[in-house]
């Protein structure tokens, strides 16, 4: 059983490295195969892989079968929907919509869509129902090395088109029931406690409010976790409401009740009130499944380690929602957990709980430094600080505190408002603090950007030095570090002799690149679009940390329209330097002459520098 369970984990994960489907007709051999295997012990690893690659080409077809007809891309449609994000108070936000009708045919499968919202005219809430007029298209996102794939996280989230609303007189409420998740966002929107954006993050599971300063922050910190509802929170209040229970029932003082088992099949009814509390995302319907599949193994006593438990549990999520395994929130779980189990096999602790809580935390760092370093390309070896500062005010003060006020909210909402107010004290003096270690340790923070087999090599060397001694370790340790040094000095001194000229996918607008010996030519930046996106941010800066650019020589702006030269300030506010911004106005013109990394730039247009570059656009030709 262990073996089929590994071998599936093996071919989900290959998965990561397909670059396209595998042909229909090769599902029907992969069902044979694997289920001739089956029959032998000795080969349900090999069975096990075969059936995860089977799963994961069924659910690529499926997903692909979502696509939009063509008589409904591009062109005005009237649809009822019904608003299924949380929504701001008075604000025009992206949203995500169930459609239910498409031009007065109910549909049997409610469709999840993500729109912008065109008419100013109208203000959505969470749970209203809607007839619009909208315009729909397949889901597509900038596709750049090092950038956030979109498409791949609306895949991941369900989500089978976008467009947008029109502006139409068709438009109007059919419902309008907000949910209690909206009502409560609205009660402390309305009442402007400073912390609002914290409270909502821990409470409801919304992040919109959060500002682009305080990822920054959580980033720099290691402390992004605490704000994201996930495993960590919902396991906790698994555990608190059991504990509680099972004090609660052991007052009854009756021999017939096994209070622990009682307590232990009633708390997953509070994981999962926390879990609807945030929307039911997809990283908290994942830690819920998890905890109802440990709650029954536990019961039922049928799993011989922790370590098998979590493996049935793990197959059983990829199994229920198999694109989980693209987004960075269930590697991060996978990890921590993983971590967990190494960490209480290799060094159980038997001390005092104050030592136990460091010493987990000092080493669940030091495990997840490699997994973090991989996916966002930066490393902060402070995090251990933060984290043993953060989590014990957080998990035993905020998440019950919070939780406390909102059940008062239902009951008496101006006390429930009071109770938000007096925690809403403790999240300030808490960030305060938090901000002023973090701009006292801001270069704590170290951005690395190494391929991903340097990432592997030292998540393997960290995992030798941590299993007992045998025969080969001390070597296999060395040839990781060798492997590892080599990796990232190649990706650090890449002295190729030829240049690369990258045209970014940048939507509507210019952003294109020139690199050789890890310096770089810009010319244009993209746009801006709001203080929260724009280009310079979501693609030129993680294309630029992706190749491991470390100067940027020249910028040339063709003209100073949003498209070309809108992320101009989220570029220069950035870790890179530009020491040279050229324009029409300042010495791109047709006497520009340059010589870089063994090329000659010769600028063709305007023939003279122009008093206005609004409009002027500046031509320069590379040979």
């Amino acid at each position: 059983m262990v073996l089929g369970q590994i071998g599936f984990l093996l071919g989900a994960f290959s998965s990561l490295w397909w670059t396209y489907l595998p042909p229909v007709w090769l599902t029907i051999i992969l069902t044979i195969l694997a289920l001739g295997c089956l029959f032998s012990r000795k080969l349900l690893l090999f069975a096990g892989f075969l059936f995860a690659v089977l799963w994961y080409t069924l659910a690529g077809y499926q997903r692909l079968g979502w696509q939009l007809p063509a008589t409904l891309v591009s062109t005005d449609i009237l649809v009822s929907a019904e608003v299924i994000s949380l929504m701001p108070v008075g604000e025009q936000a992206p949203l995500n919509a169930q459609l239910l009708s498409i031009n007065g045919d109910r549909l049997a499968t409610p469709i999840k869509v993500r729109l912008s919202n065109y008419d100013t005219d109208i203000l959505m809430q969470q749970g209203q129902r809607w007839q619009w007029v909208v315009r729909l298209k397949p889901i597509h996102g900038l596709a750049n090395e090092g950038g956030f794939r979109y498409q791949q996280w609306m895949f991941s989230e369900g989500i089978r088109a976008r467009g947008y609303i029109r502006v139409h007189q068709d438009n109007r409420l059919l419902d309008d029931h907000i949910t209690l998740r909206q009502r409560l966002l609205n009660s402390l929107e309305i009442a402007q406690l400073p912390s609002f954006r914290w409270i909502a993050a821990l409470t409801l599971g919304y992040r919109g409010a959060l500002e682009q300063a305080d990822w920054q922050m959580l980033q720099r910190s290691g402390l992004a976790h605490l704000v994201a509802i996930s495993g960590l929170h919902l396991g906790f209040v698994g555990v608190m409401s059991y504990a509680v229970l099972a004090w609660l029932f052991s007052l009854l003082g009756k021999q017939t009740i096994n209070a622990h088992r009682l307590a232990w099949f009633i708390s997953p009814l509070f994981v999962a009130l926390y879990s609807a509390l945030a929307g039911f995302s997809l990283p908290t319907l994942r830690a819920l499944i998890a905890y109802c599949l440990i709650v029954l193994m536990m019961a039922s006593r049928r799993y011989r380690t922790p370590a098998a438990a979590f493996l049935t549990v793990v197959v059983i999520l990829l199994l229920v929602s198999p694109l989980s395994i693209y987004t960075a929130s269930f590697w991060l779980s996978f990890s921590a957990v993983s971590a967990l189990l190494l960490i209480h096999w290799r060094w159980p602790f038997n001390n005092s709980p104050l030592m136990q809580f460091v010493g987990l935390q000092v080493l669940l760092t030091l495990l997840m430094l490699p997994v973090v370093g991989w996916q966002f390309g930066i490393l902060s070896p402070l995090s251990i600080g933060f984290n043993l500062l953060a989590i014990p005010i957080v998990m035993l003060l905020l998440v019950p505190g919070l939780l406390c006020a909102v059940l008062i909210w239902l009951v008496l909402p101006a006390t429930g408002i009071t109770m938000f107010s007096m925690l809403d004290a403790v999240i300030t003096l808490l960030i305060k603090g938090l901000s002023a270690l973090d701009t006292l340790f801001a270069e704590g923070a170290i951005r690395l950007t190494l391929p991903w087999q340097s990432w592997l090599y030292l998540l393997a060397m960290t995992l030798l030095v941590i299993i007992p001694t045998f025969r080969w370790r001390s070597g296999l340790i060395g040839l990781c570090f060798i492997s590892m040094v080599l990796h990232g000095l190649s990706s650090f001194f890449d002295t190729r002799q030829h240049w690369q000229l990258t045209v970014l996918d940048s939507g509507q607008g210019m952003a294109v690149v020139l690199m050789r010996n890890k310096h770089a030519i810009l010319y244009d930046v993209g746009a801006s679009y709001s203080d929260e996106f724009d280009i310079a941010d979501s693609v030129l800066l993680p294309f630029l940390r992706h190749h491991g650019v470390r100067q940027i020589d020249y910028l040339f702006i063709s003209h100073m329209d949003n498209d070309h030269a809108g992320a101009l300030p989220a570029l220069l506010a950035s870790e890179f330097k530009v020491p040279q911004i050229i324009t029409s106005q300042n010495g791109c013109d047709s006497s520009l002459s340059l010589k870089w990394q063994g090329l000659h730039l010769r600028g063709l247009w305007p023939p003279t520098p122009l008093a206005v570059c609004k409009v002027a656009k500046t031509v320069i030709p590379v040979y």
